[in-house]
């Protein structure tokens, strides 16, 4: 249980940690956090962990702010977790809006003994 629980608050902040990277163009942080196969799904579509760490990089995006909800911990086996939780964020990307409020998926899995993102989604949600 106590290794559950570690896990746990392991990659609810590796998960926190993101946001922060993401606000400050932190791409050094996604390219140690991204396993090599990884798929990010948002409104744009599916991209790759050279283009998040590209698009991270690029000051195309600016986060104003960012707040994240209760970060819900699943362990889906002993290599593989998965966080999902609501936020929402006040970025521009170019003149675009980014979506928000949004639901965010988030899985890792343990190899070699590094957990690493494989996948992101972002999923908006409809207002009322």
């Amino acid at each position: 249980m106590a290794e559950v629980a570690a896990t746990q608050e392991r990659l609810t902040s590796l998960e926190r940690q993101s946001w922060v990277a993401w606000q400050g163009h932190d791409h050094d942080f996604f390219a140690r956090m991204l396993a090599d196969d990884h798929v990010d799904v948002g409104t744009r579509g599916v991209a790759d962990k050279a283009s998040v760490i590209a698009g991270v990089a690029s000051p195309a995006c600016t986060v104003k702010s960012y707040a994240l909800g209760d970060l819900k911990f699943t362990r889906l086996s002993a290599d593989s977790a998965m966080i999902v939780y609501r936020a929402q964020q006040d970025t521009m990307c170019g003149t675009a809006r980014v979506p928000s409020p949004t639901w965010v998926t988030s899985v890792y899995v343990n190899r070699d003994g590094q957990w690493l993102n494989t996948s992101f989604q972002l999923t908006p949600i409809e207002s009322p």
